[in-house]
């Protein structure tokens, strides 16, 4: 018996607790502990029958899948943060042109997380992802400096406070389509909880500043 995650199921470790993302249910969620205890039997590839009863109750809650054979469930993998590009930008003056359509991307991307599941969404990004490798390429000198700061006047036209994830879908769609490796993750801190969304190319945080991206463990790196 074996056990992996289940199709839209991560999770990372902080400060000695874990936390699961949902993408199904659009949901964030703690084990209870006996479950966790289980977890991290699973996670050392040592649970004993008790712990297994256990698990089996995580595949009735769709979070594990009873496989044959399969590698112990691992949290993400966290993104590099080397810098930001917004901290950089100050005096970087984008075409007005390139603001507008930086506004219309946030538009849209808003527009579509109301209407579609965030699974959706995310396999959406992912397809972009896939169908843009094998043009991707180095991005030019000032360049993530000028979409990060494109997109900061765009979000001082339309409300983006508190709108951090059709923001980063936005512009990591905008870099993939310009042929820029981005990364999008989500990611979330403990006490009080919160959940925060940035995009980054080559550990260059391109939505954020660096400061407000820091206290974030990415719990889902696109």
């Amino acid at each position: 018996m074996s056990f992996a995650l289940a199709p839209g199921i991560s999770f990372v470790e902080q400060d000695g607790e874990r936390i699961f993302l949902d993408l199904n249910r659009d949901r964030y969620f703690a084990l209870g502990p006996s479950a966790d205890s289980a977890f991290t039997a699973l996670t050392h590839g040592k649970p004993d029958e008790h712990q297994k009863a256990r698990l089996l109750g995580l595949v009735d809650r769709d979070i594990l899948v009873d496989l044959p054979f399969g590698d112990n469930p691992r949290p993400c993998r966290q993104p590099r943060l080397l810098g930001s590009a917004l901290d950089r930008a100050d005096m970087t003056i984008p075409p007005r042109r390139q603001i507008l359509v930086a506004a219309v991307s946030i538009m849209r991307a808003k527009r579509r997380l109301r209407a579609h599941t965030l699974t959706s969404n995310v396999e959406r990004l992912r397809a972009l992802k896939s169908v843009s490798a094998a043009d991707m390429r180095p991005p030019r000198a000032g360049e993530c400096e000028m979409i990060a700061a494109a997109f900061a006047a765009a979000g001082r036209w339309i409300a983006t406070l508190d709108q951090c994830l059709p923001l980063s879908f936005a512009i990591a769609r905008t870099c993939l389509k310009a042929g820029l490796d981005a990364q999008l993750a989500i990611g979330i801190k403990l006490r009080p909880f919160e959940a925060h969304a940035w995009v980054s190319i080559d550990g260059i945080v391109i939505s954020d500043r660096l400061d407000n991206v820091r206290p974030f463990a990415a719990v889902l790196v696109l």
